[in-house]
């Protein structure tokens, strides 16, 4: 009857330990790729100023209408 018992708990604990695990590993994928995301937009930011400002400076009316976008 204890044995058994303990069994239980270990499997229980087991049980535990895997889904704290599951859970950990779940966050950390998560949060990798909330990061790469954010980089990614800001890139994609950076380079669109980049080239807004560039064409803007080389033509005044595009960049009226790219503003205004």
């Amino acid at each position: 009857m204890g044995t058994s018992l303990i069994k239980g708990n270990r499997l229980y604990f087991i049980q535990a330990v895997v889904v704290v695990v599951v859970v950990e590993v779940v966050v950390v994928v998560v949060g990798v790729a909330l990061v790469v995301v954010v980089g990614v937009v800001v890139v994609v930011v950076v380079v669109v100023a980049i080239v807004v400002s560039s064409s803007s400076s080389s033509s005044s009316g595009s960049s009226s209408s790219s503003s205004s976008a």
